[in-house]
């Protein structure tokens, strides 16, 4: 079956992504790992087994990647869906002058 092309402004680039992802408001300042499932200029849709998060949190989110120091960027969640034993998040991005980082690592 082909797939249609997208005919949003903002095309979403399918490709998984392995990223750390924080939440400020977390009182143990825990870091884990999650995936970045589609990303677009807009933000991107994050899965992760963690199921806390709620939407309107902001969180911060990190390619994991070889390449040293890598800003965090920050994302605020704007829908939530169960997905068997993960959670997938679409986020957006909170300052879009960081959006391109996350889509060019790979």
């Amino acid at each position: 079956m082909k797939r249609k092309k997208e005919r949003r402004a903002d095309p979403r680039l399918r490709k998984l992504m392995r990223v750390y992802v924080a939440d400020p408001a977390d009182a143990l300042d825990e870091v884990f790992t999650g995936w970045v499932v589609d990303r677009s200029a807009g933000g991107v849709c994050l899965s992760f087994p963690r199921s806390e998060v709620e939407e309107g949190n902001i969180l911060m989110v990190q390619p994991i990647s070889p390449m040293a120091n890598l800003p965090w960027i920050e994302v605020q969640v704007k829908h939530r869906r169960q997905k068997a034993s993960r959670v997938e998040l679409g986020c957006a991005f909170v300052h879009r002058a960081g959006w391109e980082r996350i889509l060019l690592v790979d």
